[in-house]
């Protein structure tokens, strides 16, 4: 059964990290996830943290208390979310210090675990032809300059999610 894959980047600002990451990479993206929407148009949505390993939920619940800054439709996938579940499960804790070490020496042969290897390696799991990144701002600046993705558009985070009135 396929189901559509999208990848959702935000602003979080309740956590020291998450404003130190911002400003040392002068971004407002400092997070993103994956959503999967399933056959009966439940969203699921995927996402990693320090202290969480990875963390399933409701997308809506989780959209209203940190709403995204936008939305890409990835594509259509048929792998079991079983599948894509088990390597969510298995997912390691994010360790702040060890992407902030990541970023201030420029580190890039050690990609640590955090929401955009989570992201990207999902997306490739899923059979979709991304590079693994760490930054959230990287992934969604590879994702803008990709021909096939479509970046959703709207006032709310219904729209993003395609949920909106229109």
């Amino acid at each position: 059964m396929k189901k559509n894959v999208y990848v959702v980047f935000h602003n979080l600002h309740n956590a020291w990290f998450h404003k130190t990451i911002s400003y040392m990479r002068n971004t407002t993206v400092n997070h993103c996830g994956i959503m999967i929407e399933l056959s009966d148009k439940t969203l699921l949505y995927y996402h990693v943290g320090p202290n969480l390993g990875c963390k399933v939920g409701l997308a809506e619940r989780y959209f209203e208390r940190y709403v995204p800054l936008t939305t890409f439709l990835i594509g259509e996938t048929d792998v079991s979310i079983k599948h894509l579940t088990s390597y969510a499960e298995d997912y390691p804790n994010t360790i702040p210090w060890k992407l902030i070490l990541w970023e201030l020496f420029k580190i890039r042969f050690w990609k640590p675990h955090c929401c955009g290897t989570f992201t990207s390696t999902y997306l490739r799991l899923a059979g979709f032809d991304v590079t693994i990144q760490v930054a959230p701002d990287a992934l969604l600046k590879e994702l803008k300059n990709a021909d096939h993705y479509v970046e959703r558009q709207g006032e709310s985070w219904k729209d993003l999610v395609g949920k909106g009135d229109s």
